[in-house]
C-alpha cells in the first residue's frame, strides 16, 4: 500500500524579519517534532518538509530534521513555491501553522488541507478597539512618521465603515471553504469565534486541542547579571515589539507607581525591537532587552517577581503557561481566551482600565500565587498536550 504525502510547512514557522520568536511559529516547529516521534511508531504517511534555507532555524533543529528517519527537506523560497508544488499534485495533504499567509491563494481541492487557526486577532481586535490599535503603531514605531499617518488615516476611513473586519471575515471564508478542510485550534474561545465568522464551516470541523509546549532549557541565570537585576527584583513583560501585547501600553501607569513609592521593581521588556518607549519620569528603571534563547528567557521568567501579560487579544495564551513553570505569579488581560486557559491561576484585569491593572499588580506582589501550585498546574497541562496535535495531522492526512 503506498504511503500518503504530507507537506508540512515549517517554512511560515521560522523566524522573520524583526521577529525573532512568535508563538505560532514555536508551535508548529515543536508540533512537527511531535509528528517525527508519532510517526516511528506508525506507519501510512510519507512527511515532506517546506523550509526556508537562509540560516534562519535554529542548527539543533536542523540537525534533528536531516537525521530524523523517512524525512524528506525540501528548500523554498517563498510560500509561492509551497502552493506551486501542491498544485503540481505532489502530495496529498497539506499541513500549516499558520495558513494566513496562504489567504492570497486557492488551495487545488484535490489536497486535504490541516491547519491550525491560532485565532482571528486582526478580526476580533478591530471589532473592540478599532482605530486605537492604528493609532499606536503610529505612536510608538521608530521609523518615518509619516508612513504610519498615513497607514492610520487609511486605516480610520476603513473601520468607520467596518471593511477591515469584512475583509479578514471573507478571507478567512474563502480560505477554508474546500470541503476537505480541517481545522485544529487552541481554545474554545477560538472555535466559537471561527464559528461565528463563518455559519458555513461546521463544527466537527473544528477541533479542539492544547497547543504542545517547547522544551525549556535550563535557565541561564547569567542573563540577570548581564542586565543587572537580581531574583525577584524587577516585572518582567515579554513579546513587546507587537502591538497587541499591549506592553507599552501600560508602561506609563507602571512609571506612575514608581513615581509614587508604591513600588521600587525594575521593569524588564523583552523582544522590544524597533520601537520606542512612550515618555517616562523613570526610564532608569525599564531595561530594553532583545529577543533572548529559551535558556535565558526561562531564567527572566524564574526570577520575576512578577509576570505581566496586558494581551489586548489570545488564541490560547502561552506566556503565562511558561511563568506557572516556575511558579512565577501572573496577572494577566481577562479577554479573549485567557480566563479559559489560566483558571484561578493568575490574577486578571481589565487591559482598558487604569486602575484596575495597578490593583492587580499591587495585589500580585503583595499576595503572590502559590508556587507548589503553579508548577503542579504547568506539569497538569504538559501532560495533557503531549502529542495530540501530531496525532490528528496523521490520522488526517492518512484518512483514518
Amino acid at each position: 500500500m503506498m504511503s500518503a504525502r504530507l507537506l508540512f510547512d515549517l517554512y511560515t514557522s521560522q523566524s522573520m524579519g524583526e521577529t525573532k520568536f512568535h508563538g505560532a511559529g514555536e508551535y508548529g516547529k515543536r508540533t512537527l517534532l511531535d509528528l517525527i516521534d508519532y510517526m516511528a511508531n506508525h506507519v501510512g504517511l510519507h512527511l515532506s518538509i517546506a523550509y526556508r534555507d537562509d540560516g534562519s532555524m535554529e542548527p539543533e533543529l536542523l540537525a534533528s530534521l536531516r537525521s530524523a528517519a523517512g524525512v524528506r527537506l525540501v528548500a523554498v523560497r517563498a510560500v509561492d513555491d509551497i502552493v506551486a508544488s501542491l498544485e503540481r499534485e505532489e502530495y496529498d495533504s497539506f499541513y500549516t501553522a499558520r495558513p494566513y499567509s496562504y489567504f492570497r491563494f486557492s488551495l487545488p481541492s484535490s489536497v486535504v488541507l490541516i491547519a491550525t487557526v491560532h485565532g482571528a486577532r486582526k478580526v476580533e481586535l478591530y471589532s473592540i478597539v478599532g482605530n486605537w490599535y492604528s493609532l499606536q503603531e503610529l505612536v510608538y514605531r521608530r521609523g518615518n512618521p509619516l508612513n504610519y499617518v498615513k497607514k492610520f488615516l487609511y486605516r480610520l476611513s476603513d473601520s468607520r465603515s467596518s471593511s477591515i473586519v469584512a475583509r479578514h471575515i471573507e478571507k478567512f471564508r474563502k480560505f477554508f471553504s474546500t470541503s476537505s478542510a480541517s481545522v485544529i485550534t487552541d481554545s474554545e474561545h477560538s472555535k466559537y469565534c471561527l464559528l461565528g465568522m463563518m455559519p458555513a464551516l461546521a463544527s466537527e470541523k473544528i477541533t479542539v486541542i492544547p497547543p504542545p509546549l517547547m522544551e525549556s532549557d535550563e535557565p541561564d541565570r547569567a542573563v540577570l547579571q548581564e542586565l543587572g537585576i537580581e531574583r525577584n527584583s524587577y516585572l518582567l513583560l515579554v513579546s513587546c515589539n507587537r502591538r497587541e501585547k499591549n506592553c507599552l501600553g501600560v508602561l506609563p501607569w507602571i512609571d506612575e507607581l514608581v513615581s509614587s513609592g508604591r513600588i521600587d521593581k525594575r521593569v524588564v521588556l523583552v523582544g522590544l525591537s524597533g520601537k520606542k518607549l512612550p515618555p517616562l519620569r523613570n526610564p532608569d528603571y525599564f531595561i530594553e532587552a532583545p529577543y533572548v534563547s529559551r535558556s535565558r528567557l526561562s531564567a527572566l521568567y524564574e526570577g520575576a517577581a512578577l509576570f505581566l501579560f496586558p494581551t489586548l487579544n489570545e488564541g490560547y495564551g502561552m506566556p503565562p503557561i511558561e511563568a506557572m513553570r516556575y511558579g512565577t505569579t501572573s496577572i494577566v488581560s481577562a479577554i479573549s481566551s485567557t480566563v479559559e486557559v489560566c483558571g484561578d491561576k493568575v490574577y486578571y484585569f481589565n487591559p482598558f482600565a487604569k486602575f484596575d491593572f495597578v490593583s492587580r499588580l499591587l495585589e500580585g506582589l503583595a499576595k503572590p500565587k502559590d508556587p507548589i501550585t503553579l508548577k503542579k498546574a504547568y506539569d497538569d497541562y504538559r501532560v495533557a498536550s503531549i502529542g495530540g496535535t501530531a496525532e490528528f495531522i496523521f490520522r488526517e492526512a492518512v484518512g483514518k
